[in-house]
C-alpha cells in the first residue's frame, strides 16, 4: 500500500505530464493528499471484514456501514453544505468515513466479542508472508489491469473538458450501486468456496462457483434492462 501511495501523492504532476488540464490535476492532487490517510483505514477495515467473512460471520459487521452512512450524510451536510468547504469538505468526508469504519469494526465487532477474534502480533504472524505475496501478485495485476481499463475513459474525457469528467464520474458512481451487489455476493461466496475446498468438498465448491456465475450473468442482464 505504501509504495502505491507515493505516486498518488504526486498525482497532479503525473496528470499534467500526460496532458490533463492543469486545474483538474491540481484539484485531484489536493483531494488525494487530503484524503490519503483514509485509504489506509479502509484497507485495515477491509482486511478485518474479509477475515470475519472467512469465519462465516457475514452479518456481524452489517451495522457498521449503516452507522457510517448516516454520519456520512451528516458530514456532507456540515462540511460541504453548511460550511461550504467544497473540495476540502469532500476530502474531509472521504477521510473520516473509512476511519469510522476501521474504529467501529475494531471496537464493536472485534473487541465487542471479548477479543475473541483479535490475535496478538508475534513472530509467527510473519510466517508465510512471502508466499502470500507471490500468490497475490497475479491477482493484483489482474485487478490493476481491470481498473486501468475502466478508468481510461476518465483520462480520455479529461483531455476534452473537466465537465465531461464530472459527468463520467457521476455515471460511474450510479453504476457502482448496481455493481456492488455482485461484489457483495462474491465477498460472501468466496470464503464459502474456500471452506468447501478446505473440507475437500469439491462438488459443493463447484456448485457454489456455478451459482455465483449464474447470479452474475442474470444480474448483468437485469442491469442492462434497467438502464
Amino acid at each position: 500500500m505504501i509504495p502505491l501511495m507515493v505516486p498518488l501523492f504526486f498525482i497532479g504532476s503525473i496528470l499534467k505530464s500526460i496532458g490533463q488540464p492543469e486545474d483538474l490535476a491540481i484539484m485531484t492532487q489536493y483531494f488525494v493528499q487530503m484524503s490519503m490517510l483514509g485509504f489506509i483505514a479502509q484497507l485495515h477495515y477491509d482486511i478485518y471484514r474479509k477475515y470475519l467473512n472467512s469465519l462465516r460471520l457475514f452479518t456481524s459487521n452489517m451495522p457498521i456501514p449503516l452507522i457510517t452512512l448516516a454520519f456520512h450524510a451528516l458530514f456532507c451536510y456540515v462540511f460541504i453544505g453548511k460550511l461550504e468547504l467544497e473540495l476540502t469538505g469532500a476530502a474531509i468526508v472521504t477521510f473520516v468515513q473509512p476511519v469510522m469504519n476501521m474504529a467501529l469494526i475494531y471496537l464493536v465487532v472485534i473487541y465487542g466479542k471479548g477479543g475473541k477474534f483479535v490475535h496478538p502480533i508475534t513472530y509467527s504472524s510473519f510466517v508465510g508472508w512471502l508466499d502470500m505475496i507471490r500468490k497475490g501478485i497475479p491477482s493484483y495485476f489482474l485487478q490493476f489491469i481491470t481498473t486501468i481499463s475502466l478508468e481510461t475513459l476518465i483520462l480520455v474525457t479529461g483531455f476534452i473538458s473537466v465537465q465531461l469528467v464530472v459527468a463520467n464520474t457521476a455515471y460511474i458512481n450510479i453504476f457502482f450501486l448496481f455493481y456492488i451487489s455482485i461484489v457483495g455476493v462474491q465477498q460472501s461466496s468466496g470464503p464459502m468456496i474456500g471452506n468447501k475446498i478446505g473440507e475437500r468438498d469439491f462438488t459443493g465448491a463447484l456448485k457454489l462457483i456455478r451459482a455465483n456465475m449464474i447470479f452474475a450473468i442474470l444480474f448483468g442482464f437485469l442491469v442492462v434492462a434497467i438502464i
